[in-house]
């Protein structure tokens, strides 16, 4: 039966019959959704390294990408990148150099530390088993055989190689970095490479085992086998690609088919580009070690913007009246409420049927006057994009693994007064130190060359107590011509401090060049290469630094 006031109404069809027209067009216009995954997006890739000995490797590097060309060879960085991007597993197999890895890290390395005492539960050392449904701690002394922790409290090597010979306990050692030189070296390096902190885990785990459900992270991670043979199970969900948090301990059943298993032997690579799902288990008759070396953490052009966002929007509401003016009756307009509150309690009148069609006509309106006040938005965003860029830099400067071998700290080598004479050489290896400008009128150079590896990766709390983390010195912005000829020179040859004055001619007066020479040497970032250099009687004083520990 028809409605008799709809039948009796001319007005009211006449706004329904408009406002179904309105409805037809919305569902009509082109809505920006998200593309469905390329049905390979997510294909893995499998490799082999084909030869049979090498020449070299990441110690021999010169250029921080070198190293990761040695890690991943035969991929090269754009590869890498790539790969991790896309994104899909990569496996790289060395069937003919099982020694590719070894000598970074070994079963015996992990003995000597637990054996020296420092090695604490849950902070450097976690023991764990998978029985297929949950994963048990076993962080603790106690011999008894139910799960338990103590964090804190020294790891016994008797208690701790028990579990794993005989109980089928995995041994997973937290960064590995701060006791291990050549880690250490190959990570700092990395970091530079990457432009990201690098972190590192060692798993060992005993024949047939596994220590951990299967689980993804928000890490891109580089499994690199050690010791003996594990088999890895990957899989992808192709709706939830790259995600920005990690999630633990899926459920077996739920997850669907591997998109690939592999048994990784000796000096093979597998790379998980963040997201993975990924549970491996050692094969019955040997045990496995690998580290995992992990990163792009928090890196990606969502967090860049999440960065930038809120300083642009303030920026552009102080420049822009329209931000700021107050939204009045039309913010009560928007959304659907409004559109099904008319139509519940308005009266069947051609003025009720007017301020429905209204209401509906109102949002484009709303969204024309909006795109004008984003394009004051979107202006300033531009430049907060750079800022919030250098502000990660200095946060990764900060956090970051200081440069190996370890550099004099300033203050534990004599200082010297720099004459004509005087060669200097930068001691930053590439890509160790960043120029930035933290406000009108400052270069600041920041660098990390004397952080302190022990807090390496511990987070905020560790980088707060450590006292001599992220060196930022700040000086005119006039003397950055000084700094870049000081600092970013590409050839390995010193020069003296004439040389460096008479590059800066015209620009910056031969004694403002010594005081800025006079201010690096005595941060630590030069070196005077020549014995006869006199001591420094007097501090520089009319030179603006600041040091500052981050």
């Amino acid at each position: 039966m028809e409605d008799p006031v709809l039948d009796t109404s001319p007005a009211l069809r006449k706004a329904f019959a408009c406002l179904r027209d309105k409805v037809q067009h919305n569902k009509n216009r082109k809505v920006w959704r998200p593309p469905p995954p390329p049905h390979n997006v997510t294909q893995p890739l499998a490799r082999a390294d084909a030869r049979s000995s090498f020449e070299g490797d990441w110690r021999s590097a010169t250029d921080p990408k070198d190293c990761v060309k040695w890690l991943a060879h035969p991929f090269d960085e754009d590869d890498v990148h790539r790969a991790l991007s896309k994104p899909y597993p990569v496996h790289i197999q060395r069937p003919n150099l099982p020694d590719y890895y070894s000598d970074l890290y070994s079963s015996k390395d992990i003995r000597a530390y637990l054996a020296s005492g420092q090695c604490q539960y849950s902070y450097n050392v976690d023991v764990v088993r998978y029985d297929g449904s949950k994963r048990m701690s076993y962080n603790m002394n106690d011999p008894g055989p139910r799960p338990g922790s103590a964090p804190g409290t020294p790891a016994k090597l008797g208690r701790v190689w028990k579990r794993f010979e005989k109980e089928g306990c995995s041994v997973r050692i937290l960064h590995p970095q701060q006791h291990c030189d050549k880690l250490w070296a190959l990570m700092s390096r990395l970091e530079t490479a990457f432009g990201c902190c690098v972190g590192c885990n060692a798993y060992l785990t005993p024949p047939g085992s596994q220590g951990f459900a299967p689980h993804y992270d928000d890490i891109d991670a580089f499994i690199l086998q050690l010791e003996g043979r594990k088999r890895w199970s990957l899989y992808v969900d192709p709706n939830n690609l790259l995600p920005l948090h990690n999630r633990a301990d899926f459920d077996r059943a739920s997850l669907p088919a591997p998109c690939m298993e592999v048994v990784l032997g000796p000096g093979d690579l597998l790379i998980l580009p963040r997201g993975t799902i990924h549970e491996g288990r050692s094969l019955p008759d040997t045990h496995s070690l690998h580290i995992t070396l992990s990163a792009n953490q928090g890196c990606s052009w969502a967090a860049l913007l999440q960065a930038a966002l809120p300083g642009a929007l303030q920026e552009a509401a102080q420049r822009t009246l329209a931000l700021r003016r107050p939204m009045g009756p039309d913010f009560r307009r928007l959304g659907c409420h409004t559109a099904l509150g008319w139509y519940a309690s308005a009266s069947y009148s051609h003025r009720a049927a007017s301020h429905i069609q209204g209401e509906w006509e109102l949002p484009g309106l709303l969204e024309r006057r909006l795109r004008r006040m984003f394009k004051h938005f979107t202006d300033a965003l531009w430049a907060h994009i750079h800022i919030a860029a250098e502000e990660q830099w200095e946060g990764f400067m900060a956090e970051r693994l200081p440069q190996y071998p370890p550099l004099p700290r300033p203050g534990s080598v004599p200082h010297t007064k720099l004459h004509p004479g005087s060669r200097l050489s930068p001691v930053a290896q590439p890509g160790a130190l960043r120029f930035t400008r933290p406000e009108p009128g400052v270069i600041r150079v920041v660098h990390g060359l004397f952080n302190d590896r022990a807090t390496h990766a511990r987070g905020e709390a560790a980088q707060e107590g450590a006292g001599t983390a992220g060196t930022a010195l700040d000086f005119e912005l006039r003397q950055a011509g000084v700094l870049a000829k000081a600092l970013l020179r590409k050839d390995p040859e010193a020069h003296s401090v004439a040389e460096i004055q008479a590059m800066c001619k015209g620009h910056t007066e031969g004694g403002e060049v010594l005081q800025v020479l006079q201010a690096l040497v005595a941060a630590g970032l030069l070196r005077v290469l020549d014995p006869g250099a006199q001591p420094v009687t007097r501090a520089c004083s009319a030179l603006r630094v600041l040091i500052a520990s981050r």
